[in-house]
């Protein structure tokens, strides 16, 4: 009789013990599935795959295509190096999408700034000015500027997707010209250097580096139509400008140095391996391509034939240093030199490792070559 009610008792304890953990298991569905849903903040981007079944970019086969219908009032988009988020501005908020979840998954607003020598900081409502994607991660680099009629601030920060940090560079640029702003920011994960144009002027823009330990200096001053590309394995940038026909600046001895070049040459870009791109013009057409390095001198530069006669801007480097030739009617880039095409959809934007990105009215195109 003892042992028939021992086994009751452990019966009754078992079932007391099922019933809690079907309990729990019930209520963690419940929060993830009901209560955490509603938390989330749907993307509601009109996500269509018009060329095959795929949802998502993750499941997106080569050759195949998808297209986003972006708000209404949206000024400017970005896709990540992998294809995975989108970024884009509107209402001076950046919007940050899971292209694979159709959900936003951050908003980067006018109030992020973190400069600490603005007297009336609570008003100080900073105006977005310039967002891109780093070549090999999902980070995000931005800036911000002080709002028309007051002293010019420029602030830069990045925002990490997968970690969902924000890291702001404290030393802001400041006691700037009203209405200073970045407009171009080339920055290197391998050295951790960053190069900052500063437009502070109709035609003038000031050059400011960042170095590892975010403090900040003054590089030079230059007219606004500056070309430069930072190297990414040395704190170098090569640049042209209308003082330099072709020039690098050394970041450790901060000195210009010049690459001299006989013959009349834009610069074009950095290939693969830290490989200046720089292309011949003959009547604003580029129909030949030099290629080396900045320690060598330009006569040892290898050189391609471009095929048929290109404007620079319709020369597109890829991340991989691949060159190709746009033609915008055709929709098509050209590798030069092999000759081998892709095809897009609209208005080009950018090449990533796999993906072109393209925009046609209101909608983002991403197609998979790769």
């Amino acid at each position: 009789m003892k042992m028939i009610n021992f086994f009751k008792r452990i019966s009754k304890i078992y079932k007391w013990i099922l019933i809690s953990i079907i309990f729990q298991f019930l209520l963690l569905l419940f929060i993830n599935n009901v209560w955490l849903d509603r938390k989330i903040d749907k993307a509601n981007l009109k996500m269509t795959n018009y060329e095959d079944g795929s949802e998502g970019v993750s499941t997106l086969q080569k050759g195949k295509s998808l297209r986003l219908e972006l708000p209404e009032g949206t000024v400017s988009g970005s896709v990540s190096f992998d294809g995975n988020y989108l970024a884009y501005l509107k209402d001076n908020k950046i919007e940050i999408v899971d292209l694979n979840k159709n959900q936003k998954v951050h908003t980067i607003d006018g109030s992020f700034i973190v400069v600490d020598r603005i007297k009336d900081r609570e008003s100080f409502d900073a105006v977005i000015s310039y967002f891109e994607w780093l070549n090999d991660r999902n980070t995000l680099i931005f800036s911000v500027r002080a709002p028309d009629g007051q002293e010019g601030v420029v602030q830069l920060a990045t925002y990490n997707v997968e970690s969902g940090e924000t890291h702001g560079f404290p030393p802001a640029m400041y006691k700037l010209p009203a209405g200073s702003e970045a407009v171009e920011i080339e920055y290197s994960t391998k050295t951790n250097v960053i190069y900052v144009k500063v437009k502070v002027r109709a035609d003038g823009a000031d050059i400011y580096r960042y170095n590892i330990l975010d403090q900040i200096s003054y590089v030079f001053s230059t007219d606004i139509g500056i070309i430069y590309y930072k190297l990414s394995l040395t704190d170098n940038f090569v640049f042209q400008d209308k003082k330099n026909k072709l020039a690098v600046w050394n970041g450790e001895k901060s000195e210009i140095i010049p690459i001299p070049v006989e013959k009349n040459v834009i610069l074009l870009g950095i290939g693969a391996g830290d490989t200046v791109l720089v292309g011949e013009l003959n009547n604003d057409y580029i129909e030949r391509i030099y290629y080396g390095k900045i320690d060598q001198d330009f006569l040892e530069w290898n050189s391609i034939d471009t095929g048929s006669p290109v404007l620079p801007k319709d020369i597109v480097v890829s991340p991989d240093g691949k060159i190709y030739k746009k033609d915008s009617e055709a929709h098509t880039l050209t590798e030069i030199p092999t000759g081998g095409k892709l095809n897009y959809n609209g208005k080009f934007l950018q090449i990533t490792d796999n993906y072109i990105i393209s925009t046609d009215g209101n909608f983002l195109i991403i197609h998979r070559y790769h």
